[in-house]
């Protein structure tokens, strides 16, 4: 399970940027429009590109370790502040560079067992992913996607149906925004 502990700061597209490309020059939606940019971002990371754009610290739950090593989803991955497992009730806090080394070089980072995992009925980790700090650290693709779904959102209120099914979202966000998804691990 993932879960977002430490939401971003700030969001890859701004309110006036969302604006601009939405061509809006008035004040009167812009609590909406705030709320389009979270969503879009929200859903891009979760569902199209499986990736952090801001820094955010995440949580990673598994029933275990895995064979080999821990691969973390929602790259980039930038650090690693925890590795904690439970076994007979027992919590315990493995120590980064002698039980395990972390890997950020790579998409997923993962982290590397020092000798093998231990025997583990649950185990957390809590690190921070994200490009960076600032909108600017964002590669173009993903905030020019972004901007598409934020106007895909403005333009399209209710959901779209054709014969009877759901319209998916527009092609050129999925070109922009899921270009890289075929790394591996989803949400």
């Amino acid at each position: 399970m993932i879960k977002v502990i430490t939401q971003p700061t700030i969001e890859p597209v701004s309110l006036a940027e969302a604006k601009d490309h939405l061509r809006i020059y008035h004040n009167e939606e812009d609590t909406l429009i705030d709320s389009y940019v979270k969503a879009a971002r929200q859903y891009a990371e979760k569902v199209l590109t499986w990736r952090a754009f801001i820094k955010q610290t995440i949580r990673y739950s598994l029933d275990g370790f895995p064979a080999g090593n821990l691969e973390l989803p929602r790259p980039p991955l930038i650090e690693v502040d925890s590795v904690k497992y439970t076994k007979d009730g027992t919590e315990t806090t493995m120590t980064a560079d002698v039980d395990y080394t972390v890997e950020t070089g790579f998409e997923p980072g993962y982290i590397i067992p020092a000798n093998s995992w231990p025997s583990a009925d649950k185990v957390t980790v809590e690190y921070k992913a994200g490009y960076g700090e600032s909108a600017d650290d964002v590669p173009l693709e993903f905030k020019q996607g972004l901007q598409y779904l934020i106007a895909h959102f403005y333009e399209m209120r209710e959901p779209i149906m054709l014969n009877l099914q759901p319209y998916k979202v527009p092609y050129t966000v999925e070109a922009l925004l899921c270009a890289d998804r075929d790394w591996g691990v989803k949400n």
